[in-house]
């Protein structure tokens, strides 16, 4: 289902909606339906039985809000799919919950990798919240994972660039939770699940069969309406970017530090952050990411050796050759 076209939104801000108490969990209605959401970033949440430490899950999933949250603008949502609706003490009508009554995935047999099975809930998860989408009608689509933090300055970018068939994370951060350190990379495309937006029709083009299900899909409806390859694939291992280029979509590279991949918090499925120190947390980097005041404990003294933001920084320039070569070999296989 493609939505209407709209006319192009450049030097205006987006418009205000009145506050209001938060809804109901599962009613992810807008307020006003008649006024656009420019943008919807949407997330699942693991079932609370397949996480070692669900309210370490939990605090990881509240730090993602409030840095999404960050940005003031009112034409956006925050739209999280979990089996059971979350206590993040979180007041925002931004955020809205969509509880599913699934059970926790299990491995099923001849299953080739371990976390088939958790990636092809995750794209359950993230398809239902494509359909709920067509409710809320936005313009711009930011799928993002409930660990990762997006930079505040996202929505301004994507609301005065309308016009761009979507956005991908070029430059953005490894976080290392346990000792409170950040690196700045290139290529975060080929790492995180948190890089990249694009328009709403763009997903619908993807996943035709998505406009046919109900309101409320249960499982065997979302597996039959879409390919488990791509349930797997397209969320799990991170391929939509590739899949939209083929379908024509141009995306562009957000021009600045758009997103940082969160690791080692003891909850990671498919990375952990590499040995090499990085530089401590300090207020313009949790600035960035709208998080200065819920993590000011965790700020370092000094900024780090001199050593150390030496070596983050070739490290950086190195990172950036390697995603170029790595863009190189895929286009010259096509």
């Amino acid at each position: 289902m493609r939505p209407a076209n709209r006319t192009p939104n450049r030097g205006r801000s987006c418009p205000k909606l009145q506050t209001s108490p938060c809804p109901a969990p599962g009613n992810i209605e807008p307020q006003h339906p008649s006024l656009i959401t420019m943008i919807t970033f949407i997330t699942s949440l693991r079932h609370p039985l397949t996480t070692s430490d669900y309210q370490s899950t939990l605090t990881m999933l509240r730090l993602t809000a409030l840095s999404v949250l960050s940005c003031k603008l009112d034409g956006l949502r925050l739209v999280v799919v979990c089996n059971e609706v979350p206590h993040l003490g979180i007041v925002d009508n931004r955020l809205k919950f969509l509880p599913v009554p699934w059970p926790p995935p299990k491995p099923s047999e001849g299953q080739q990798k371990a976390y088939s099975h958790k990636s092809i809930d995750k794209g359950l998860k993230l398809s239902h919240a494509i359909r709920a989408c067509r409710e809320i009608d936005p313009e711009f689509v930011y799928v993002v994972d409930a660990d990762d933090w997006v930079s505040g300055r996202v929505t301004e970018f994507v609301a005065e660039n309308r016009n761009c068939d979507g956005f991908y994370v070029d430059q953005g951060h490894f976080v290392n939770w346990q000792r409170k350190t950040y690196k700045q990379r290139r290529g975060l495309l080929d790492y995180c699940g948190s890089t990249y937006c694009a328009p709403y029709y763009s997903f619908c083009d993807l996943m035709p069969g998505i406009s046919e299900c109900s309101e409320r899909p249960g499982i065997e409806e979302l597996r039959a309406a879409i390919p488990e390859q791509f349930l797997e694939r397209g969320f799990g291992d991170h391929t939509i970017p590739r899949l939209l280029r083929q379908h024509g979509r141009r995306l562009q590279p957000f021009p600045f530090f758009a997103a940082a991949w969160v690791m080692n918090h003891g909850e990671n499925i498919y990375g952990l952050a590499d040995s090499d120190r990085g530089r401590p947390f300090s207020p313009t980097f949790l600035q960035r990411y709208g998080l200065e005041n819920e993590l000011s404990c965790t700020i370092a003294a000094k900024s780090g050796s001199i050593k150390t933001l030496a070596i983050d920084q070739a490290l950086y320039y190195k990172s950036s050759l390697d995603f170029a070569l790595r863009r190189w070999r895929r286009q010259s296989r096509v």
